[in-house]
């Protein structure tokens, strides 16, 4: 110990301590009920989900050393049945035996961590609010990419394309190879990522990954069964729709997302007066083709110092979350802050975006 940490009355702590307080920390409500090795395999469950977290974590650039590293670390640690020798290919083969299981269980957990550590941020309003988003991630233009996520063809080309295609020839001018050589890189495979992260804690909750054509609505659509019961989502104007908000409503979920000009809200559809700032989503299909009953919602304006923004929120009772919250709601979404004033809710003006 330093003569600094003395006088601080600091104790001082190495890498491998603060990285086994770490695994311990996850792993403490984790559970793996329905996974069982062999009983001639020499790993535990837990020990081979602590290498799995090391070697990810690992800066190390070799995936063998970074497994290396990973099994000295653990075994190490003294509390995880990990075997004395394992090569690369094996370890790998079991990870991916398991990783679906292993990562359920570990999610769970996850989750349950993030509750217990941060209980005063965990609810705002009482709803657990958890903001969704979408990007796209180039990738490597391996075969397995390319056969997964690049685009599937919607359709089949004729006998005029095949020789079309045959009778190609490479471009004998340099621009003409420059544009090609650029429109072959934009080509390459690339994953759509939706990601639902909690707002107030600004950690990940879940997401899924998909083909770079795949509706990131959709992606998000496949998350609701994995959603709290009073989650609250809030999202941009892609996450907009009748089928989406009903499935997401009749989950007993709610939600807050900004829409635009892409979205025709209706006012006055009921019997008995309205109250202010109530609107339906009723689009033509839904009404007319499928006999579906219209969304009746809550349009709240709001300004960011320099245009409107219209919000719709499922939630209609103004005590249970008001305007202002809402707007702090959509706010707090945001990436970074710093780039976004505060925003003050007005009154409903009766005109939709």
């Amino acid at each position: 110990m330093s003569q600094r940490d003395q006088n601080l009355g600091i104790a001082s702590t190495t890498n491998a301590q603060d990285v086994s307080a770490v695994i311990d920390g996850v792993l403490a409500d984790v559970d793996f009920p329905s996974v069982r090795f062999r009983d001639d395999c020499s790993w535990a469950v837990r020990g081979l989900v602590a290498v799995a977290l090391v070697w990810a974590w690992s800066s190390k650039a070799a995936l063998g050393t970074r497994l290396t590293q990973s099994l000295r670390l653990v075994r190490g640690l003294g509390r995880f049945c990990v075997p004395a020798r394992i090569s690369y290919q094996a370890f790998m083969k079991l990870l991916v035996r398991w990783t679906r299981k292993l990562s359920d269980g570990l999610m769970a957990g996850y989750r349950q961590l993030m509750q217990r550590k941060f209980r005063e941020e965990f609810c705002t309003a009482g709803f657990v609010v958890l903001a969704g988003d979408g990007s796209k991630l180039q990738l490597a233009r391996t075969q397995s990419n390319e056969a997964y996520y690049s685009p599937k063809a919607h359709t089949k080309k004729g006998k005029k394309q095949r020789q079309a295609n045959r009778s190609k020839r490479r471009p004998r001018s340099k621009q003409a190879r420059a544009r090609q050589a650029v429109a072959k890189k934009s080509d390459s495979p690339q994953m759509a990522l939706t990601l639902l992260y909690h707002v107030g804690i600004r950690l990940p909750w879940d997401w899924q990954l998909g083909p770079s054509n795949t509706s990131e609505r959709e992606q998000l659509r496949a998350m609701i069964p994995n959603l709290p019961t009073n989650a609250l989502i809030t999202a941009d104007c892609g996450f907009v729709g009748y089928d989406f908000w009903s499935d997401l409503l009749g989950s007993g979920r709610q939600f807050v997302i900004r829409v635009g000009g892409n979205v025709r809200l209706l006012k006055n559809l009921g019997c008995v007066r309205e109250s202010q700032g109530i609107v339906y989503l009723w689009p033509d299909n839904a009404a007319k083709k499928k006999k579906l009953p219209p969304l009746r919602l809550r349009l709240v304006v709001v300004h960011d110092g320099r245009k409107p923004w219209y919000l719709v929120t499922s939630v209609l009772d103004e005590q249970r979350l008001s305007d202002d919250q809402v707007a702090g709601i959509y706010r707090r979404r945001l990436a970074d802050r710093t780039l976004f004033p505060p925003l003050q809710a007005n009154v409903w003006p009766g005109e939709t975006s």
